[in-house]
């Protein structure tokens, strides 16, 4: 029967050896991986720390693994299937439209964005054929996503803060899922509602996430 082991590197912390932070980081950051963890690891420590940008270190005196992903380009070594495991591991999966099921997607996109994982990929969705679609975009530009991050998580407050208001008027957005069902059936003229109650009317389309912050009055 064929054995295996792994090792742990230690980083000598005064006097004492600790295991390496930074190592421990990369394993999880690579879902257990242990090759491309190694890879990783060893590939920063033979770096020369007088080229890095804006170097980041932790408390034993290595790179954090933000600053390491935002100095070197580990997709390569990354395993085949790391982006699959990424969009399991934030729940991003196809889903049918519904006002639900869009805002959920929408803050697990977010929760991504705003995790180690971000700095190297923007998640985003998109809507096609009454199908939600989570779409994962590796940053080859720092720059090329700020802007659609930006408004992005701009979108997912409002969204927020206008369903809290809704919920304060007694009204639930999941309540909105029935009346796109009608609809969509025909049985639903909305433009009757706008005329009746145009100020609701705006606050509903933001609540489903169709129309951006404008719609809202001060």
């Amino acid at each position: 029967m064929a054995t295996y082991c792994t090792i742990h590197p230690k980083v000598k912390v005064g006097d004492e050896f600790q295991d390496s932070i930074l190592y421990g980081q990369i394993r999880e950051y690579t879902f257990g991986s242990y090759e491309p963890t190694n890879n990783i690891y060893f590939s920063a420590k033979r770096g020369d720390d007088t080229k890095l940008k804006n170097p980041e270190y932790n408390s034993q005196g290595e790179l954090t693994l933000k600053s390491l992903l935002q100095n070197f380009d580990v997709r390569g070594v990354l395993p085949l299937n790391f982006e699959q495991k990424l969009k399991e591991h934030f729940r991003l999966e196809d889903k049918n439209y519904s006002v639900d099921n869009y805002h959920e997607l929408l803050q697990q996109c977010e929760e991504l964005n705003s995790s180690v994982y971000g700095t190297d990929y923007f998640a985003t969705i998109s809507i096609n054929d009454g199908i939600i679609t989570p779409i994962l975009n590796y940053k080859t530009s720092s720059n090329k996503y700020k802007k659609q991050q930006e408004e992005q998580h701009k979108a997912h407050e409002l969204y927020t803060k206008v369903s809290n208001i809704l919920e304060r008027w007694g009204i639930k957005v999941d309540a909105l899922n029935d009346a796109e069902e009608r609809l969509t059936d025909g049985l639903v003229d909305f433009s009757s509602i706008e005329k009746a109650t145009d100020g609701f009317y705006h606050i509903i389309r933001i609540a489903k996430g169709i129309k951006g912050e404008e719609a809202l009055p001060e």
